[in-house]
């Protein structure tokens, strides 16, 4: 990774520093990508939402019926099954929302909303669903002030009633699904997606890492929101690079290659030291490897490396056997291993 050429932020034209930038896959689903990834999920709603009035923000959890507890029906087989029909149900209950909006008086539901999927401990899924609606959002207060009127606590005040409950069954979801007013549209993106140390915890739950869809199915959309609403992924306008593999060649030589073609004549020359640095980086890596497989080899040593690839760990000698755990009283200096010594010699 580079600057991009006479970007005015250096006298060579900015190309003069080289970045080497571990490629990483920037899935949900990664444990090392994930929480980067929560974090841009919670800014993108963020600012989605930025323009809209915070007041009008409604929060709703979808879940489902899965035993047919109270449809009679037991829809799906298995929580995969579940899984491919959530898109068909999600869509089928915005269809349903804008028409009873319409019918009602209210405006309908435009593109401002955000739904993201999420996992039961029992791995089946739920959709927690953030959207923007003055209509909306004015007639859940005014049906959760009726329920605790009606002496309702404020717990069960949250669940879907009346034509909602009509609407959110109708469309295939369960009838304990909730849907309230949100505090404000920070809350809400960090509610549904959940990014530790966010003061507002409503737009976490869409983006949080503690119930998610593992066991969703292979390329498994997990955020979804209306046609154009959320911003696109921020990228430095001032900085490009390539992308290089390492492979080994049939004649027994290691090469590093950009993985994609480089039309522009005077990246080339930068692409191709990126490249003869990864391989003397490539090649000190298995010369430490040679090296480390060698001595142990050599004395029977157990070798730990940490962390992988690039830093090898230093090692100690131990008996033949099992490895065991290293000595309380080990010396700092592990580079060369200590003769062995009996109990019989010691003794004597």
């Amino acid at each position: 990774m580079w600057r991009k050429a006479n970007d005015g932020t250096s006298a060579t034209g900015g190309q003069g520093c080289k970045i080497r930038v571990p490629y990483r896959c920037n899935s949900w689903r990664c444990p090392a990508c994930r929480t980067h990834e929560a974090h841009v999920a919670w800014t993108r709603i963020r600012d989605a939402f930025k323009p809209l009035d915070p007041r009008d923000c409604v929060l709703m959890v979808l879940t489902l019926d899965r035993l047919g507890t109270y449809s009679g029906v037991e829809q799906w087989e298995n929580a995969q099954a579940a899984y491919r029909d959530l898109s068909k149900l999600s869509n089928e209950l915005m269809k349903r929302l804008r028409k009873w909006m319409k019918a009602s008086g209210m405006d309908p539901l435009g593109n401002q909303w955000v739904a993201t999927v999420e996992a039961h401990r029992s791995g089946w899924p739920h959709v927690n669903v953030l959207l923007w609606s003055p209509d909306l959002a004015r007639w859940l207060d005014d049906e959760r002030k009726a329920k605790l009127d009606d002496g309702i606590n404020e717990h069960d005040a949250r669940f879907v009633s009346r034509e909602l409950a009509d609407l959110v069954t109708g469309a295939g979801w369960g009838l304990l699904s909730t849907a309230e007013r949100a505090n404000s549209a920070d809350a809400a993106a960090g509610y549904i997606v959940k990014v530790a140390g966010k003061a507002d915890q409503s737009i976490g739950e869409l983006a949080k890492m503690s119930q998610l869809p593992t066991n969703a199915p292979f390329r498994f959309r997990r955020i979804r929101s209306g046609k154009g609403f959320l911003p696109a992924r921020e990228k430095s306008a001032t900085l490009t690079g390539t992308l290089v593999r390492r492979q080994n060649s049939n004649d027994g030589t290691r090469d590093v290659i950009p993985i994609h073609d480089i039309k522009q004549t005077e990246v080339i020359p930068i692409a191709e030291y990126c490249c003869q640095n990864e391989e003397r980086i490539w090649y000190s890596e298995l010369e430490t490897a040679h090296r480390c497989a060698s001595q142990v080899k050599r004395f029977g040593m157990a070798a730990i490396e940490l962390p992988p690839v690039t830093y090898w760990f230093r090692f100690q000698r131990l008996p033949q056997g099992p490895p065991r755990k290293a000595m309380p009283n080990a010396p700092h200096d592990l580079s060369r291993p200590a003769a062995l010594v009996s109990e019989q010699t010691r003794a004597a």
